[in-house]
């Protein structure tokens, strides 16, 4: 018997970091059980202060920027969930999400991901996912938890939870770009030290700086250019790294259905489905049949991922929580 099957611990308490035991997998043996001591991220963004991911100067470039007192406040909403704090119960004093439900199906498609990433040959399996399912059955509480795991397994990862407010003023390109820059900075602020030094064709100056710094770089100069040569330079991080986008049809709401109009830098997020991404785990929510699902190209009917209503047994062990926000969201 193996330890998938061995042990049933339904409805029982696990702090979130106990499921990763010796690796990036999580045993079927943690179907169902109750999350605990998950970080709630708006909360951490709104007290973390950049100086202490960059430190109180900046030199890069050959330039010197003294970072000041400035904090992730302003991306706290891009890092959580839309309707965030309410979804969710937390715990008293200590900021933490006091429990989420861990489903056999999400396992699955966590395990499936990561397999996908460590894969090696010629026929490659997909890299990308698009999480599908109609409103409130758990699309986005499913990407949270990914955006959580892979900064915990110390896996860059870049995560917006609420693209409509990223969007919101999208006409002030240095807001939009510098909260984008933020989210890397806080995101993986545990990891940056550890990442490969900056390397482009086309900023000779930056070439072997530390990636924060060039990070910080491009939210002072606000250089367009630059903020997308990053977003190349993480996504083909090796050997593994995620891409989480949830409220993804925000982008033709926001700019229409003819792509080819949409500004230069947004274009990338509407054919990152099917963009060859050796070590970048794509990971997509959006309503069920919006445009993107409704129209990938012929072949790649099968990363689309339905999430399914809970099971009767899932159900059983929700009815318990009287005190519990609504179901999924």
């Amino acid at each position: 018997m193996t330890s998938e099957t061995s042990l049933d611990m339904s409805g029982k308490s696990v702090r979130y970091e106990e499921i990763f035991q010796g690796g990036l997998r999580i045993d079927e043996k943690f179907s169902n059980v109750w999350l605990t001591n998950l970080p709630n991220l708006h909360r951490e963004c709104v007290l973390k202060t950049v100086a202490s991911v960059l430190g109180e100067k900046v030199q890069v470039g050959g330039k010197v920027f003294k970072v000041g007192e400035e904090t992730f406040r302003d991306t706290a909403h891009l890092v959580a969930l839309k309707r965030f704090p309410e979804d969710f119960p937390l715990e008293d004093g200590a900021g933490k999400i006091s429990r989420i439900f861990l489903r056999r199906e999400f396992i699955k498609r966590w395990n499936k991901h990561i397999e996908s990433l460590d894969a090696e040959g010629c026929s490659l399996p997909r890299r990308q996912i698009i999480v599908s399912a109609a409103g409130g059955l758990g699309k986005s509480v499913d990407l949270y938890m990914a955006a959580v795991f892979s900064r915990h397994c110390r896996i860059p990862v870049q995560y917006i939870a609420n693209t409509l407010e990223w969007l919101r003023k999208v006409n002030d390109n240095s807001q939009v770009f510098s909260r984008y820059l933020k989210m890397l900075l806080f995101m993986n602020a545990d990891i940056l030290e550890e990442m490969p030094c900056f390397m482009t064709t086309d900023y000779d100056s930056l070439n072997g700086a530390p990636l924060k710094d060039v990070i910080y770089f491009a939210m002072k100069e606000r250089d367009i250019s630059l903020v997308s040569e990053i977003r190349r330079f993480m996504i083909q991080l090796a050997p593994r790294n995620m891409f989480i986008i949830d409220e993804h049809n925000a982008f033709w709401c926001n700019f229409g259905r003819n792509i080819n109009r949409w500004p230069d830098f947004f274009r990338f997020y509407a054919i990152m489905e099917v963009m060859d991404t050796p070590y970048c785990g794509v990971l997509l929510a959006g309503s069920r049949h919006y445009r993107l699902e409704d129209n990938l190209p012929s072949g790649y009917g099968d990363i689309k991922q339905y999430l399914e209503p809970l099971s009767f047994k899932e159900f059983d062990l929700w009815q318990d929580l009287p005190d519990y926000p609504s179901i999924l969201r």
